[in-house]
């Protein structure tokens, strides 16, 4: 898939005449061939006319109307997803720093792996760690 540019996208929907638009056939009776109007620009005096795009065909003229208000409310909510899991990726790297492996001192255990926060001898990756699904580097 490729790269979204998602702040050439906002300023692109920012700088688009005003939602919401709509699709309609200026001749229905003699064309299947529909536009896209605004009716922000119906109320807008220096605009020459009402309508963002002509010459569509109906289905084309659906997506694009459609595509005015949904665009920026995609881009809210990508914005919301990214911003839950930097937050995510934030507390698993602080669950991971403080559950690092280290070896078991006490001379029974003959310097058994352990989890340095969970303390449990014999067991690494603690469960703490295996349920993140990954194995921290050995502090």
């Amino acid at each position: 898939m490729a790269e979204i540019d998602y702040d050439a996208l906002q300023r692109l929907a920012d700088a688009a005449t005003e939602g919401p638009w709509v699709n309609y056939s200026p001749n229905p009776k003699t064309t299947r061939e529909q536009a896209i109007y605004s009716e922000w620009l119906e109320t807008t005096p220096e605009a020459r006319s009402s309508e963002i795009a002509a010459l569509l065909t109906p289905k084309d003229a659906e997506f694009i109307a459609a595509s005015r208000s949904a665009i920026p409310a995609l881009l809210d909510r990508v914005r919301e997803l990214e911003a839950e899991r930097d937050a995510a990726l934030s507390t698993i790297a602080k669950v991971e720093a403080l559950h690092q492996e280290t070896a078991c001192e006490v001379d029974c255990c003959g310097a058994q792996p352990m989890c340095s926060e969970c303390g449990v001898r014999g067991i690494w990756p603690c469960e703490t760690i295996r349920a993140l699904g990954s194995v921290p580097s050995t502090g």
